[in-house]
């Protein structure tokens, strides 16, 4: 019971390797990103050229340039997040001590179905050959 539903069972070790892949995943992913703000970053600190767009996309503007406002209805840009949190959180379906118990209580059943049978067999090979003896007399 305890190798296919416990805490360390075969349903919990799966749960954690598909965990597990979902979190390589992720962390590809947020390797991605950090890589792109850093180069970003860099550029910020060093580019004149991404300096100037950076301010103009933030409002300001160089001496000699004019602001012109165009009325067109931005379309909408999906904001980038910072990923996802996959938390991994052991689940199993039944406690460890449950498990034992629920062994336990069938390797007791079974002890006594086994015995129960056992003096059944041995009641009928007993009462079997003088049952035949009487019908023949």
């Amino acid at each position: 019971m305890t190798l296919l539903w416990g805490p360390r069972g075969i349903a919990a070790t799966a749960y954690a390797r598909a965990s597990t892949e979902a979190m390589s995943e992720n962390l590809i992913y947020l390797e991605e990103m950090n890589a792109a703000y850093s180069q970003r970053w860099q550029a910020l600190r060093a580019d004149p050229a991404s300096i100037a767009l950076e301010g103009r996309s933030l409002g300001y503007l160089a001496r000699n340039e004019v602001a012109l406002r165009l009325s067109i209805k931005p379309s909408l840009a999906v904001p980038s997040g910072p990923g996802e949190r996959i938390v991994y959180m052991p689940r199993e379906s039944m406690a460890d001590l449950d498990a034992k118990i629920l062994a336990l209580s069938l390797g007791f059943i079974a002890c006594a179905a086994y015995g129960i049978v056992a003096l059944l067999r041995r009641e009928q090979r007993e009462s079997g050959p003088r049952a035949s003896m009487g019908k023949e007399a």
